[in-house]
């Protein structure tokens, strides 16, 4: 039996005939969907939940076993197993699935056979009425399987158009551009496509083809054409005569530019664009016009040549763009150092990079960083000098170097072989000796420069950043770790590195950024800033601009530090860090899509199947970062999915377990969340973080009695910092089970014990609040605010006033919660005000809306609940940030007789973890609020499990938490 899921819901036989007992029993074959793509087999309960949640237990537990009933009747009896608790469809049930045939052929490469398998969106149409479940689920598969689809029709374009196979070429060009209409990509492959012929009819067929899609795009994207596609159609335009006069080429944009913020720099400014003189006449103006708003061609000849990374379209700079693509770029792809000794065996990687390094200060060529091949392949893994020229021809370089390093009597010898990419032949061998490895990069890069026909300013790699050789092998092995995602063994290996050159450039901003981007303000402010100051002038010019983008981004200054961020992405178009930094920004400013956009595209440009397991796994954490941003969204399958390709690239990388580990948290299946936190662990050798996370999963699994015994073993430990931990975890658990008394005079002791530690004094503004202390909640009130003063001057990003802002606002959120049940509706307005005032410069887009949540709770108050529904649905902060905005929305929801939607708000909210902006929201009251809630909708079974599971909680409870037990089932 065939089952088709893509494009339609069918199950037929092998001569295609559909199996008519299930034809209109949809239902059913939903059942048999989600057990046929299940990797595991299902509990009953799931099962139960997922497609009979509104009806009793009885009728609910009768249709599944008709189900399951049927469903053997049609594929044998054996075809699905199952125990008391769980279902399964048997390894070796007769039955192919589209959905199977099409993911295994697309991850193995056979992209020709996954387009043919691929019939359309997975279940279309098919919905689960009241399940949420359901509609998660199909979400998740259907995400994961767009992806792969898109992928296959990228893969399969490049393949194509190698073989010029341009009517196919066309069809899986237009098919890629129908399932993603804004890709840019997509559109230079149909472009491309449809003017491969090179006859007149085929370029008037392409520019046809670009003015429909260019239409479309304006309407449909809301932006104007990317600067790429219009330089391709002006190139195609410019060959195709108009009138009889074939059109010449302008050097400048003739469409308007979307004005962008001023940047107050030396290094950055906007960019200018002139209008060109002399035109062929209103009519040809208005021709060329529509069919194509110019940019230079060069872009398209550099992306062409790449071919391998779509750059945001949003700040486009074409004229830096340009620049980038007329110099020559250089791709050091390989360094060997056969028979190295310990001393020596670091040069691999570290050479590259100082070669690099010295290069990226030459103005007159583009330095192919180590991380963008990388990102292609990994390390290069041989010799063949025509593969390695492949290799850097991929990368976007002209010029390819590769060597082999050795020991001789007077220190090191480098034998560089220097390649033409586009020949792949050797333009030069370049043998050079040097007592020391910065010297002997000084000399390669001075070769390389010779070569290609560049000139450098003569100062050497040692006069620019250390003359220290071990300080330079201990930043080499940093970038290797902040690759992998090893944020310790970065630090760690940074603070080495200063050890020994305190003054070291190039160690010294990475180290800066990684404090700033951890909020080590001691670090930052008072030990790197002033340093960093003092040798900013040494700085090359990416470095710059990305200290550019994090002054203007913790000032508060949201546009100039995104328009800073495309400018360092766009100016170093081969480097990815600059679109990683764009993705952060993106992240913490609340625009998930564009940051999933950015990654999904940089993942459409990988080769992750070849050398997915090297070193320094870029798609590796690219896939993790993508788990995270889906996690953001409360996309838990689709943040499955990626943690899932990143583990499967990289298995022994701690990190990707741990972002596999939070996502399946966001869905309940805690088991499997706590075994993936112990694999992290294992592979971290960090049984006390382990101890951590495991406490946190066990309390939002409701296993007091288990967490009770990780807060005894962290309690026990040597190290101040797991101790912290435990007291956080106790104070978690007195809350889980109703105790805030307990909890508050914890949270009052740890405070005495470090008043720096100012983050632990929010917990008992909820606390308070919780037990109607509203005299003293007033004076702790009155406490100097956490982070903000008025900031005259500063030193660093952490003393700016985004920094700062970002302090207040959710120091003053969670004080304006805590006072909502007073009745004080004079002060949560007052509090509003400031909050929207000071909220908006914070750097972090969660403190922009927090007013919102404010101003709800005053409309609530007021009992007027559909303004406060509106002010809840503006606050949110993703479907599971701040779990207080969920519960108050589930309230108003309620007061609306909106039950479905209070329903979806509440289960959102179990997603959030303990240790952020979960924690103010016990899953113990998520509990009670759901068996209210199914309680006055009729649902009572659902109503008694959920009651059930507040009372073993809340067993001793404070008295007036165990009142609200009342009348549960």
């Amino acid at each position: 039996m065939y089952l088709t899921t893509l494009g339609r819901l069918q199950l037929a036989d092998a001569a295609g005939r559909e199996e008519p007992s299930l034809a209109s029993r949809r239902k059913k074959l939903a059942v048999l969907a989600v057990l046929a793509l299940a990797d595991r087999p299902l509990s009953r309960a799931a099962l139960l939940e997922m497609f009979w949640g509104d009806s009793d237990e009885a009728r609910a537990r009768h249709s599944l076993n008709d189900t399951l009933s049927h469903l053997r009747r049609v594929l044998g009896r054996d075809a699905i197993t199952g125990r008391q608790a769980e279902v399964a469809l048997a390894p070796d049930a007769p039955l192919v699935v589209d959905a199977r045939v099409f993911a295994a052929a697309a991850r193995a490469g056979d992209h020709a056979r996954a387009l043919a398998a691929y019939g359309g969106a997975f279940l279309p149409g098919v919905y689960v009425e009241g399940s949420v479940s359901f509609e998660r689920w199909v979400d998740g598969e259907r995400r994961e399987l767009e992806g792969l689809h898109l992928t296959s029709c990228a893969a399969r374009a490049r393949e194509l158009a190698a073989a010029e196979a341009w009517g196919e070429y066309e069809v899986v060009a237009r098919r890629w551009l129908a399932a993603d209409p804004c890709s840019e990509r997509a559109a230079l492959h149909l472009l491309r496509a449809l003017s491969g012929p090179e006859t007149a009819g085929a370029r008037r067929r392409a520019l046809a083809a670009y003015d429909e899609w260019a239409a479309h795009y304006e309407r449909e994207c809301d932006r104007p054409p990317p600067t790429e596609v219009q330089a391709l159609a002006r190139t195609i335009a410019a060959s195709v005569p108009i009138d009889g006069v074939t059109a010449e080429m302008p050097l400048v944009a003739e469409s308007p530019v979307a004005e962008s913020p001023v940047v107050e720099s030396p290094v950055v400014e906007p960019p200018v664009v002139e209008r060109p003189a002399g035109r062929r006449g209103p009519r040809d103006e208005r021709r060329l016009q529509r069919r194509a708003r110019w940019s230079l061609a060069a872009i398209v000849a550099a992306l062409l040549a790449g071919g391998l990374w779509l750059r945001p379209s949003e700040g486009a700079l074409p004229a830096e763009a340009a620049a980038a693509a007329e110099r020559p770029g250089v791709a050091i792809v390989a360094i060997a150092a056969p028979g190295a000794d310990s001393a020596t065996q670091w040069l691999d990687a570290g050479l590259p990079r100082m070669i690099s390094d010295q290069l990226a200060r030459v103005p007159d060529v583009e330095v192919i960083p180590p991380e963008r091949l990388q990102l292609l392949h990994g390390a290069a893994g041989s010799f063949d000098l025509p593969a390695l020229a492949f290799l850097g021809r991929r990368a976007g370089a002209s010029w390819v170097a590769a060597g082999l390093i050795g020991r001789n009597a007077d220190g090191l010898r480098l034998d560089l072989s220097v390649l033409d990419a586009r020949s792949g032949q050797v333009a030069r061998t370049l043998t050079l000796e040097a007592a020391n490895p910065l010297a002997l990069a000084d000399q390669a890069a001075a070769g390389l420069l010779s070569v290609v026909g560049a000139h450098g300013s003569g100062a050497r790699l040692v006069d620019l950043e250390t003359a220290s050789v071990q300080a330079y092998e201990h930043f080499v092995r940093a970038q290797a770790a902040a690759a992998a995602g090893d944020d310790a063994s970065t630090r760690r290996e940074l603070d080495a590195a200063l050890a020994l050159d305190s003054n070291f450039v190039s160690a010294l901003h990475a180290r800066y950024v990684l404090a700033v981007m951890h909020d080590e303000r001691e670090v930052a402010d008072r030990h790197l800033a002033p340093r960093l100051e003092r040798v900013r002038d040494r700085m090359n010019e990416r470095d710059r601009l990305e200290a550019q983008v994090w002054e203007a981004f913790y000032a508060g200054e949201h546009a100039r530090s995104e328009f800073v961020a495309r400018t360092l992405a766009e100016r170093y178009p081969r480097d990815p860090r600059g679109r990683d930094l764009l993705t952060r920004i993106y992240v913490l400013h609340g625009r998930f899509g564009a940051a999933e956009s950015l990654l999904v595209a940089q993942l459409a440009a990988t080769d992750t199947a070849a050398g997915a397991a090297r070193t320094g796994c870029t798609a590796c954490q690219l896939w993790r970062t993508l788990a995270s941003v889906r996690g953001q969204r409360g996309d838990a399958a689709g943040a499955e999915a990626a943690a899932r390709r990143a583990i499967a690239l990289q298995p022994q990388a701690e990190a990707g377990w741990r972002e596999l580990m939070g996502a399946l948290a966001m869905q309940g299946r805690f088991a499997a969340a706590l075994d993936a936190a112990r694999q992290a662990a294992l592979l971290a050798g960090d049984t006390a973080r382990h101890t951590l996370d495991e406490g946190r999963l066990l309390l939002a699994a409701r296993r007091f009695a288990e967490a009770d015994t990780a807060i005894a073993a962290l309690s026990r430990s040597a190290d101040a910092e797991r101790r912290a931990d435990a007291r956080d975890l106790q104070i978690l658990l007195a809350r889980e089970r109703g105790q805030f008394r307990a909890a508050r005079r914890a949270v009052e002791r740890w405070e005495a014990e470090a008043p720096d530690q100012v983050w632990i004094r929010l917990m008992n503004f909820d606390h308070l609040g919780r037990l109607g202390a509203w005299s003293e909640l007033t004076r702790y009130a009155a406490q100097p605010a956490h982070g903000w003063e008025d900031v005259r001057t500063r030193t660093s990003p952490l003393q700016g006033v985004g920094f700062r802002a970002r302090g207040f606002a959710w120091h003053h959120a969670v004080e304006a919660d805590a006072y909502a049940g007073s009745g004080d509706t004079l002060r949560l307005r007052l509090l509003a005000d400031s909050l929207e005032r000071v909220g908006g410069l914070s750097y972090y887009a969660r403190d922009w809306r927090t007013h919102r949540h404010v101003r709800g709770l005053v409309h609530a108050r007021a009992g007027r609940w559909a303004d406060a529904a509106r002010e809840f649905e503006a606050a949110l902060w993703g479907p599971n940030g701040w779990t207080r905005t969920n519960l108050e929305l589930a309230t108003a929801y309620e007061h609306l007789g909106r039950w479905a939607d209070a329903e979806r708000v509440l289960r959102a909210a179990y997603g959030a973890s303990l240790d952020g902006m979960g924690r103010y929201v016990p899953h113990s009251e998520l509990d009670w609020r759901l068996a209210r809630l199914f309680q006055r909708t009729g649902r009572r079974d659902s109503a008694a499990a959920y009651a059930a599971y507040a009372r073993a909680a809340w067993r001793t409870a404070d008295p007036e938490v165990r009142r609200r037990l009342e009348g549960l089932p």
